[in-house]
């Protein structure tokens, strides 16, 4: 079902309520999963569907997020108790300089990424100035965090920040995404 069909509600209420799930909403049939054990593979797939996974939502940097990236140095924890949904990244290139596009460039903005042409295709710092972190969704509703979302910075080895690379998975959908 859709986000706005089926919202989170027991996180606001603190009340567990009855299942609002309606079979005739459905968008489509998961046919499988697969596991995701790298950053590369995470940031292709991520292209093309959004990424389900397991994070410690435990500790104080989680729980009182309200900006920011949040870093390994913050003590996230990794002790796996919480599912979310990895929906993007910002990465830092230091290695490259970015053209600036001429000022009558007509460039298309679509989420992380915007073409301009005739400059092609490039990364762009959020509006914050902030880059290097995966983009987090979390289902307890937008008065939680950044309007209900985390910015998690990109560690390339280990657990990741909150244990977040310790369970990645992907999903097979009947028609695809």
């Amino acid at each position: 079902m859709l986000d706005a069909d089926y919202p989170y509600v027991s996180g606001t209420s603190r009340d567990e309520t009855e299942c609002t799930h309606d079979t005739n909403k459905v968008v489509g049939k998961v046919t499988g999963y697969n596991r995701i054990r790298d950053v590369a593979t995470m940031k292709s797939t991520l292209a093309n569907q959004p990424l389900s996974i397991a994070i410690d939502a435990g500790q104080a940097a989680f729980q009182s997020y309200k900006s920011g990236v949040v870093k390994m140095s913050d003590n996230c924890g990794n002790s796996l108790n919480h599912a979310v949904v990895v929906v993007g990244y910002s990465e830092r290139d230091d290695s490259v300089d970015p053209p600036e596009p001429p000022v009558d460039v007509e460039c298309d903005v679509t989420k992380w990424w915007h073409s301009c042409e005739p400059v092609g295709r490039r990364m762009q710092a959020d509006v914050e100035g902030l880059s290097n972190y995966w983009k987090i969704q979390n289902s307890w509703g937008s008065w939680w965090g950044d309007e209900g979302f985390i910015r998690i910075d990109i560690e390339e080895d280990g657990d990741g920040v909150c244990g977040m690379y310790r369970y990645v998975e992907t999903i097979e959908r009947e028609g695809g995404y």
